[in-house]
């Protein structure tokens, strides 16, 4: 057991443990690299326990290939990063691993970091931490995303204006993982299903849209209508209750995407309490 040990730049990267190793209150200065590490028998497990009222850093800790279903962790905390998604802020757990592949100078691998993101989610799943579990599923998903189309790498160099250019709207890669694959697509509807709240600011969007639409284009009936029927109507379709029109049957195709999604998302909260 290591209690209250400073480490500064330490690796235990390939170290094959036996039974129970804990790390308490300890402070990682500089990078701690558990990177690969075995875990030989049932009863070994790897534990950071940190003090309720000083949690444990594990800002600078690389756990890359290492099986996370054989670490526990107790009063840790984790990088959060902020960003914004439309009119909606939010945050999400950032390891040690995916700050990384910032100063690779091959391709970076966000494929391996998704898999240590998976695993951490399964963990604190396993533990009933559903909240800090949700945190980590949208940033494994995020690493899938990337990996469709990884960008660039970077290290060492400042893009110019043309670089930015180049890497964003002119390439193919970018336009696949931010806007048109389905996991991109995924995310800004509803957070890959864990944000009930980007999900139904969507079906708002959209019912007012439509209502938008129904009051500028020529029904197939000839007759104008006013702004509470054309609301009504719009909800009606989206909802899967009408369809007489064209530009019903296309809110409808829209509706059940949106509502599904919605779905998912109430149904995870929902599971989590």
């Amino acid at each position: 057991m290591f209690d209250g040990v400073a480490f500064l730049n330490v690796s235990f990267t390939g170290a094959v443990f036996y039974g129970k190793i804990k790390f308490v209150n300890c402070v990682f200065v500089g990078s701690a690299m558990f990177n690969g590490v075995l875990l030989t028998t049932d009863e070994s497990v790897l534990e950071f326990i940190g003090d309720p009222a000083k949690p444990m850093n594990l800002r600078n800790v690389s756990f890359r290939d290492t099986d996370m279903q054989k670490v526990r962790f107790l009063n840790v905390e984790w990088n959060r990063e902020g960003h914004s998604l439309g009119p909606i802020r939010i945050e999400r757990i950032v390891i040690y691993d995916e700050k990384l592949l910032k100063d690779v100078e091959e391709p970076p691998n966000y494929e391996a970091v998704a898999r240590t993101y998976w695993g951490l989610r399964r963990n604190y799943e396993r533990n009933g931490r559903y909240a800090e579990a949700g945190d980590f599923y949208i940033s494994e998903m995020e690493m899938r995303r990337l990996q469709i189309a990884p960008p660039p790498p970077r290290k060492g160099r400042r893009p110019t204006v043309w670089d930015t250019i180049r890497w964003t709207v002119l390439s193919w890669g970018w336009w696949r993982r931010n806007l048109l694959s389905p996991l991109a697509i995924y995310k800004y509807l509803s957070l890959y299903g864990e944000s009930y709240v980007l999900a139904s600011l969507w079906i708002f969007i959209t019912v007012l849209l439509f209502t938008f639409l129904r009051a500028h284009l020529p029904s197939q009936g000839g007759q104008s209508t006013g702004l509470l029927d054309n609301l009504a109507r719009s909800i009606f379709a989206l909802f899967q209750l009408r369809g007489e029109e064209t530009i019903d049957n296309i809110e409808r195709i829209i509706g059940a995407i949106l509502a599904g999604n919605l779905f998912i998302a109430l149904r995870r909260r929902l599971e989590r309490r």
